[in-house]
């Protein structure tokens, strides 16, 4: 990953399990962040587009 910042560190961890999750075809999942940013920039992502991902 290289020099990054918190906000980063914690969306890549965020992407990672969740790509783990998919590969173990785990459908169901509950996530916790303690980074207040990231849930703040999910949570608008999701009211913009319905989705997560851009």
């Amino acid at each position: 990953m290289g020099i990054t910042d918190s906000v980063e560190a914690e969306l890549w961890t965020l992407r990672d399990g969740l790509k783990l999750c998919n590969v173990k075809n785990i459908q169901v999942v509950e996530v916790k962040l303690d980074a207040k940013v990231v849930v703040e920039w999910m949570i608008r992502q999701y009211l913009i587009t319905g989705t997560f991902w851009v």
